[in-house]
């Protein structure tokens, strides 16, 4: 590195300039060539980023670029903030994030990762920098594929976990989803579902809401592997995003089915509860009153899927929950057309319709009304 010349970023030739930023990316594994390039960058990134607008069509050199990028902030806080403040090229950021080289696709992820191990970082890098567009773009397009790379979907997941854990001042989920086509936002919410899924059925967090722990400190360390194990967590604003979404009949049956895994012990945290009551408990009981048998097996078995994580919902709003348990009290119409799912065909409705009628008996009138 000591023999290394500034001049060099500035070849003309793009197959050598390629070369410069191949060794340069080998190089920036080690903290001490890190913080030797800092210096250089720090005087020279917009010319450096200048001149490499002319020549970033060259698909090696984009490669090596983002690479030297990538490894460049890796671990290095004063790298990152002199990246995300101080780069300020649209023409190479678009370049690469619409290149199809799939070695470059997981090198936008990784690069994303690394940036988003401080909070502080993280938020300004995904709403409010020169990268915001190319990430957000670069992660909907790994929903829009057919069968995306299992190394891909190792590094979303990453990604995922790493971005929701922090609590930011706005939705990061809502800011992901802006003008997307609702086939990719079912797309996303389901690999969302299957990532809480996991985080609840690992023990990874004692909750997927962010602040919303169990109260009872056994459960909260039997449900906490966070240390060795990576999980999804959600903040409140990004449950509030998928409130606003509920009337939305093609994402119902995946949005109830990760409100169920929200509300899993909410006995024990009665403020998860209390965030879906009145207005989603009640919605939940509107969906079950107004649907009516299908025409044709392909719509029934839709409506089917959409009745099972309902169940499962209502399920936990049912245990040890007072005004819900007041609400059915006072409206027995309801209460007696949820009961009605006990005589239901498929195993899984008489199921969580059981468990609900489980958790109802705890209060005496409503057991009562049930005889």
């Amino acid at each position: 590195m000591n023999q290394f010349n500034v001049q060099d970023l500035f070849f003309d030739n793009e197959d050598w300039l390629a070369s410069v930023y191949d060794n340069l990316r080998k190089q920036m594994t080690k903290p001490t060539k890190q913080d030797y390039m800092r210096g250089i960058l720090e005087q020279n990134l917009n010319e450096i980023t200048r001149h490499m607008e002319d020549k970033i069509d060259h698909p090696k050199l984009k490669l090596y670029f983002m690479q030297f990028i990538t490894n460049f902030i890796t671990a290095n806080e004063l790298n990152q903030r002199l990246i995300l403040e101080k780069f300020q090229s649209d023409k190479i950021l678009k370049q690469i994030q619409e290149s199809k080289d799939q070695t470059l696709v997981k090198c936008i992820f990784i690069f994303t990762f690394n940036m988003c191990q401080q909070g502080e970082i993280a938020e300004k890098l995904l709403f409010q920098s020169n990268f915001s567009d190319m990430i957000r773009l670069q992660i909907i397009e790994f929903f829009t594929k057919k069968e995306p790379q299992d190394e891909d979907l190792e590094w979303v997941s990453f990604l995922f976990g790493r971005i929701f854990i922090y609590p930011f001042k706005e939705s990061y989920l809502q800011y992901l989803c802006k003008d997307v086509d609702q086939d990719t936002l079912e797309q996303i919410f389901i690999f969302i579902y299957l990532f809480m899924t996991k985080t609840t059925d690992q023990r990874i967090y004692p909750t997927v809401l962010q602040g919303y722990s169990p109260k009872i400190f056994d459960i909260q360390v039997l449900y906490d592997n966070s240390t060795t194990k990576i999980g999804f967590q959600f903040q409140l604003l990004d449950l509030h995003y998928l409130f606003s979404m509920i009337d939305e009949k093609k994402l119902q049956m995946i949005i109830f089915s990760m409100f169920s895994v929200v509300t899993f012990m909410g006995g024990f945290n009665y403020e998860v509860q209390k965030l879906f009551f009145p207005d989603i408990f009640i919605k939940s009981l509107d969906i079950l009153t107004q649907l009516t048998p299908k025409e044709t097996e392909k719509d029934q078995i839709e409506q089917n899927e959409l009745i099972t994580p309902i169940l499962r919902f209502l399920s936990n709003m049912t245990h040890i929950n007072k005004d819900v348990w007041e609400y059915l009290t006072q409206n027995s119409q309801q209460l007696q057309h949820i009961l009605k799912f006990r005589q239901a065909n498929l195993y899984q409705h008489r199921e969580w319709t059981t468990v609900m009628i489980k958790n109802l008996c705890d209060c005496q009138q409503l057991r009562e009304q049930m005889q």
